[in-house]
């Protein structure tokens, strides 16, 4: 389970189903499910003057929403968790990128946290949690080092985090799809197959807003990787 300080760590690493030079195809897809590679987010877990603050809830299989499946997602998520020491109602804060099923889905398991994501994003909540949510403004603060970024593009209300503290020479972008992962942003190719896709412009330049913005990125769907060279070098973790 990689961490990077003490503050921030991967719960679970998010899975692709599509590559940058493939087309999306159902049988290319149900190769992918085949070999048990799900396409759920990357969850991320936060420290933060006391607050306990998980970024996406990393739901696989986001078409099946099968009790049996739910349980599946729920039951994986308390274990992840119970290997760093806590249980979900320990968690304070939930923090959502984009209301995408695989990022989203499971939300319920944080009952006791507060819900929060992009204000834009709230007409895309679904009606039955829109009361729950709270919305944020662009570069407004979740915790005490963490700020949103709005990141437009993947979709319009999408946003992302931005850890920082002073004294740490690493500032951390959790990324959600605003970065799916190392190959699509290497392929410089933008994800365009979710039907609410908003802006290529848009998603472009959230692409370069984070990595000027971050040393390290944690993408929404694959292994975190630095934005520098020096980083690694510098005693601060393995690259991918």
């Amino acid at each position: 389970m990689p961490v990077f300080t003490s503050d921030v760590q991967i719960l679970k690493t998010g899975s692709c189903v599509v590559e940058p030079y493939a087309v999306p195809s159902p049988m290319f897809i149900g190769l992918k499910r085949q070999l048990g590679i799900g396409g759920g987010s990357t969850v991320s877990l936060v420290h933060d003057a006391g607050e306990l603050l998980v970024v996406d809830t990393g739901f696989d299989w986001e078409s099946d929403l099968s009790p049996e499946n739910r349980e599946k997602h729920v039951s994986g998520l308390c274990r992840t968790l119970k290997q760093v020491g806590l249980e979900p109602g320990d968690i304070t804060r939930v923090f959502i990128t984009h209301f995408h099923q695989d990022h989203y889905g499971g939300v319920e398991l944080f009952s006791q946290a507060r819900w929060y994501c992009h204000r834009q994003a709230l007409s895309d909540c679904p009606d039955h949690y829109k009361d729950r949510f709270l919305g944020l403004d662009d570069d407004e603060f979740i915790t005490s080092h963490t700020r949103m970024m709005a990141t437009p593009g993947h979709t319009r209300g999408h946003a992302s985090l931005l850890w920082s503290r002073e004294g740490s020479a690493l500032r951390i972008a959790l990324c959600g799809d605003a970065i799916v992962n190392l190959p699509w942003l290497m392929s410089n190719a933008v994800w365009r197959h979710n039907a609410d896709f908003w802006d290529e412009n848009a998603a472009r330049a959230s692409v370069q807003r984070l990595l000027d913005a971050a040393d390290v990125i944690i993408p929404g769907h694959g292994e975190a990787f630095f934005t520098r060279p020096d980083a690694d070098a510098a005693g601060y973790g393995n690259t991918p």
